[in-house]
Formats: C-alpha cells, sequence, structure tokens
C-alpha cells in the first residue's frame, strides 16, 4: 500500500520520535493520556499525530530539561574507555575531592564490577574531550552496602564485590544507586549547563531502555553532596530523605509510587515488554 501524507496539522510516528527522543512505548502513553491527538485515516492502519500537541509536549519536555533540542553530531554519549575512567575520576575528584590524595587510576574493585556490567558508567565527549559523565551501581535489591555508599565518603570504604552488583538482563531486579554525575569544570558556564542537560537526557533515554529490555528497578537513589547536584536531583524528581549521616543528604525516586517523568517513561516501557505479566505467571 502507498504511503499517504499526513493530513494538515499532522506528523508521523517517526518525525515524533526524533521531535521528543522517545520510544514507540512512549507515543502510546501520551495518546493514551489524550497529551497528543491520534488519527488513523479510512483504510490505513498506521495514522498520525497532532503536531501541535506534538510542539506543546516538545516545550514541556525542555522545560522539564532545560535543553535545546538540537543535533549533536559531534557528542558521543557511550561506554568509557580505560582511558575515559581516568578522565572521569579527575574530574571527580577536582568537583568532589580537590584536597584528597585520591589516585585518578581507576581502583581495582571499580575495574571488576564493570567486567561484570559494562554498562555501568556512560561518557558524554566531544571527539577526545570528555564532557561529563554519569557513573551508577546497579545493587542486588535488599543489599546492605547500597544504605552503606550513602554515609561515605570514598565507596573504597564500603568494599564493593561483583557479588553485590546486578547484570542488566530480562526480569533482574535491581536497587540503582548513582555514584556521581559531574562535568569537565574546563567547560564555560553556558557550555556546561547546555552539556549537562545533554547528558541527564541521554541518561534518562538509558533507564528506558532498562524498561523496554524488562529490567526491574525497584528504586533509584543518591547523595546530594553540591548545590547544583541537589538541584539536578531535585528537578529530576527525586525526594530527600532522612540523611544517612551528619552534613549528609539523600535522595531517592521509588518507582512505583513515582510520578516524577523518567519514573512514567521507565515504568510505560516496562509495561510494554510484558515481563511483570510474565512475573505473575
Amino acid at each position: 500500500m502507498p504511503k499517504i501524507q499526513p493530513p494538515k496539522g499532522y506528523i508521523t510516528a517517526t518525525e515524533v520520535k526524533n521531535k521528543l527522543n522517545i520510544s514507540d512505548a512512549m507515543i502510546r502513553y501520551y495518546v493514551q493520556k489524550e497529551q497528543i491527538k491520534y488519527i488513523v485515516p479510512p483504510g490505513r492502519k498506521q495514522g498520525f499525530y497532532l503536531e501541535k500537541d506534538v510542539n506543546k509536549l516538545f516545550n514541556e519536555l525542555n522545560a522539564f530539561l532545560n535543553i535545546e533540542n538540537e543535533e549533536e553530531e559531534e557528542v558521543i554519549f557511550g561506554l568509557p574507555a580505560r582511558d575515559d575512567l581516568r578522565e572521569i575520576l579527575r574530574i571527580g575528584i577536582t568537583l568532589f575531592n580537590p584536597d584528597s590524595n585520591v589516585s585518578p587510576e581507576p581502583p581495582e574493585w571499580w575495574i571488576k564490577v564493570l567486567e561484570k556490567n559494562p554498562e555501568m558508567s556512560f561518557v558524554l565527549k566531544k571527539q577526545e574531550q570528555v564532557l561529563g559523565y554519569i557513573s551508577t551501581i546497579p545493587f542486588k535489591v535488599g543489599n546492605e552496602k547500597a544504605q552503606q555508599a550513602l554515609k561515605v565518603d570514598f565507596l573504597r570504604d564500603v568494599n564493593i564485590t561483583p557479588d553485590d552488583i546486578e547484570t542488566f538482563d530480562t526480569g533482574k531486579h535491581i536497587d540503582l544507586y548513582i555514584m556521581a554525575i559531574g562535568m569537565n569544570p574546563h567547560l564555560d558556564r553556558l557550555e556546561r549547563k547546555k552539556q549537562g542537560a545533554n547528558l541527564i537526557s541521554r541518561f534518562i533515554s538509558k533507564i528506558v531502555e532498562l524498561g523496554e529490555k524488562g529490567v526491574i528497578i525497584e528504586k533509584i537513589f543518591a547523595r546530594g553532596d553540591t548545590r547544583s547536584g541537589i538541584k539536578l536531583l531535585q528537578a529530576f524528581g527525586f525526594c530527600e530523605t532522612l540523611p544517612p549521616g551528619p552534613g549528609k543528604r539523600a535522595f531517592i525516586i521509588d518507582i512505583k509510587d513515582s510520578g516524577a517523568p523518567v519514573s512514567l517513561q521507565y515504568k510505560q516501557a516496562l509495561k510494554e515488554s510484558s515481563v511483570l505479566t510474565n512475573e505473575t505467571h
């Protein structure tokens, strides 16, 4: 059947995905919530989406992320190489522990857990420059070391081993700890803000991908050690919990009960994966 052009004021699913950077599952979610009007012409199986609604949602999502939706062909988001790990550590030391004598050489425990689950850390790069990074630890649900991680200044003191973490396989339950989010301090203020939003946007997509894959996230939690970090966690949808120790601030997203945008996108993707349905049988 030949393709037909959308009616005036409507666009295709591909155009919606490209504009909003969301999955097919999330398009269906917004249609079900009546946030995007959807029509199917007579005699067709595939329909079209009201562009005005898509543009309105685009503005709302960008207001949440505080980013511009522009192509970043030069920017790469992916898994870090060994040299990237060293640069991540150097950035982290500069940002969070500038007076410490911590070595920028990746610690052995981190190398070992990355060997078990390589998708724990992500780096944003332009050419060979590291712009920023996100490091996480997917703890097995109920692991007491997850709470210990909130209390210590250095994760080396928690003695995390590969047995403590989970892989991102279908049906696995995890508690995801955001170990660090850092932007290269050598970037100017506007570039740091722009690329920071870019980093978070890409990370949200990774969270949604875990839902599509059928990985069951119970909770996401983190420490807020800087003013900008705390503001970022709050914008992300985290709720503050009881302090884990003097001078420490802890934040959590309980996925089941959370209405944060990232939680809604993740839960819709997980629902589409049918993993939860299969677990009940």
